[in-house]
C-alpha cells in the first residue's frame, strides 16, 4: 500500500500550452506574421500606384505611342530608376511633319560610387534612344535627363541623341554622364 502512495504522488508534468513561455511565443509568432502581412500589401499598394501612369497624349496617336513606349521601355528595363515625364514635342526644325524630339526625365535612386553611376546612366541612355529609334522612325532627338541628387554637385545629368544614318548617335552629354 505504500508503493500506491508513493506512485500517485508522483510528480506529473503541466502540459505545455498551460506553461506561460508557450504564450508568448505564439503571441511574438502572431505580431511577426500580421507584420510581414501588413509589409506586403503595402508594398503590393505602392507598386500598384507606382504602376498608374497617366499618360499626356490622345489614345491612338503617334506621340501618345511614343511615350507609352519611353515608359514602357524604362519600367521593364531599367531598375532603380523612376520615372517623372515623357515629353514629346514635334520638331520644327526639319521640313517634315511628325519628326518629333523626346525629352525624358527619369530619377536614378541607386546609391553606388559615381564611376558606377556615370557608367550605368550612359548605358541606360544608349539602350534608351537606340530603342526608340529603331522603334520609331520620326524620331530625330531623344534626350535623357536623370536626377542623381545624392551626388549633390552633379545633380542632374544629361545625354542627348540625334538621328544619323539610320540610327541614334550621341550627340551632347553634361553632368556626371559628361564627366571626362
Amino acid at each position: 500500500m505504500s508503493e500506491e502512495k508513493t506512485a500517485s504522488k508522483a510528480p506529473t508534468k503541466t502540459p505545455v500550452y498551460k506553461k506561460w513561455w508557450f504564450w508568448v511565443i505564439i503571441v511574438v509568432a502572431l505580431i511577426c506574421i500580421s507584420m510581414a502581412g501588413a509589409s506586403s500589401n503595402s508594398d503590393n499598394e505602392r507598386l500598384s500606384q507606382n504602376e498608374e501612369i497617366n499618360y499626356s497624349y490622345e489614345v491612338g496617336t503617334e506621340k501618345r505611342n511614343i511615350e507609352e513606349a519611353g515608359f514602357r521601355r524604362i519600367k521593364e528595363n531599367y531598375e532603380d530608376t523612376e520615372i517623372d515625364r515623357v515629353v514629346i514635342n514635334d520638331d520644327v526644325g526639319t521640313d517634315n511633319d511628325g519628326d518629333y524630339i523626346v525629352l525624358t526625365y527619369v530619377k536614378w535612386n541607386r546609391q553606388n560610387k559615381e564611376e558606377t553611376t556615370k557608367d550605368m546612366l550612359r548605358m541606360y541612355c544608349d539602350d534608351f534612344a537606340a530603342s526608340l529609334g529603331n522603334e520609331f522612325s520620326k524620331i530625330n532627338e531623344v534626350v535623357m535627363f536623370w536626377d542623381v541628387s545624392y551626388h549633390s554637385d552633379k545633380g542632374t545629368s544629361k545625354c542627348a541623341y540625334e538621328r544619323r544614318e539610320g540610327g541614334m548617335a550621341l550627340s551632347d552629354k553634361a553632368g556626371l554622364i559628361g564627366d571626362k
